[in-house]
């Protein structure tokens, strides 16, 4: 049982065998609501490298999942996960909180400018060379980057 379905005394779904390799996690009636993954890893690299991992995962026929962000005390910790196969595989990398920006995958992963413009917004995290940059103004929020690191 995960810790946050058993914190959030929430019902725990049912898991069943699927004709597919895998399981499917199914709700209380049934109905298909996700796949568990076969494998699950993180990687930790250098916010450098990260086009070279979104060639490499390209390449090999992986789909961007998600790109999400959190604000750590003095950094920002962005999380890429790629999946194909019921394997999901996840980048994490770490920007200082003073950096020069990361480099977008949007030339690799087309639907990356999504989140790229999502993490602009909410932390002020900068894509550079976004083949789809709003500068800003991806979302119309009452307070500029609200997630950003104050100090």
């Amino acid at each position: 049982m995960s810790e946050f379905m058993r914190d959030m005394d929430m019902p725990l779904p049912k898991e069943e065998e699927s004709h597919e390799e895998g399981r499917q996690i199914t709700s209380g009636v049934g109905n298909v609501v996700g796949r568990k993954y076969l494998v699950q890893n993180f990687e930790d690299i250098d916010p450098i490298r990260i086009i070279d991992y979104a060639v490499s995962l390209r390449d090999q026929s992986y789909r961007l999942g998600q790109i999400c962000a959190t604000a750590l005390d003095d950094s920002y910790e962005l999380i890429y996960s790629f999946d194909k196969d019921l394997i999901l595989h996840n980048i994490r990398t770490v920007l200082p909180r003073e950096n020069d920006g990361m480099n977008s995958i949007t030339r690799v992963y087309w639907s990356a400018f999504i989140y790229e413009n999502e993490m602009h917004d909410l932390f002020g995290i900068e894509f550079k060379h976004s083949e789809l940059d709003y500068k800003g103004g991806f979302f119309k929020l009452a307070q500029k980057t609200p997630w950003a690191i104050r100090g």
